[in-house]
């Protein structure tokens, strides 16, 4: 078995590279893809998660209207690094309690209100930002 030359592994280094850079090229939409569905499930989960952590203070600040105690709530929250800010939405459509992070385009009237907790996408400064809206239960109705 002869040794390889440096002029050959050089040309099939080059061409090694070459099809490399083609499969990275040619697979990159489909992981872009996977990537954001995946960065969104994670999020999404991850609300759900601090949601229904905290729901049972949420709801008694809420009753109470605490809004010293959520706003408390809310900050602790909002240390997550992965959660940009925490609000609360009034029956009225006014935002109540919000951590000092919240966009400036955040509007309770744009969030989605339903039944059942959604998810929303806004930009923000050239970012797109993954809004999450639970519904809050109390014995005054839901807000």
């Amino acid at each position: 078995m002869t040794p390889i030359s440096y002029k050959e592994f050089f040309r099939y280094g080059i061409f090694g590279l070459a099809v490399a850079a083609v499969v990275a090229f040619g697979i990159s939409p489909f992981t872009g893809g996977i990537v954001q569905q995946w960065s969104r499930s994670d999020v999404e989960a991850r609300s759900k998660l601090v949601f229904n952590a905290i729901q049972p203070l949420l709801s008694r600040d809420v009753e109470d209207q605490a809004w010293d105690r959520l706003s408390d709530l809310f900050k602790r929250v909002a240390l997550d690094k992965k959660i940009l800010a925490v609000g609360f939405c009034d029956p009225e459509g006014s935002l109540l309690a919000p951590t000092p992070e919240m966009p400036a385009s955040f509007s309770c009237e744009k969030s989605a209100k339903s039944e059942n907790e959604s998810f929303a996408s806004i930009a923000s400064g050239g970012r797109r930002i993954l809004v999450a809206a639970f519904p809050i239960s109390s014995s005054r109705g839901r807000s």
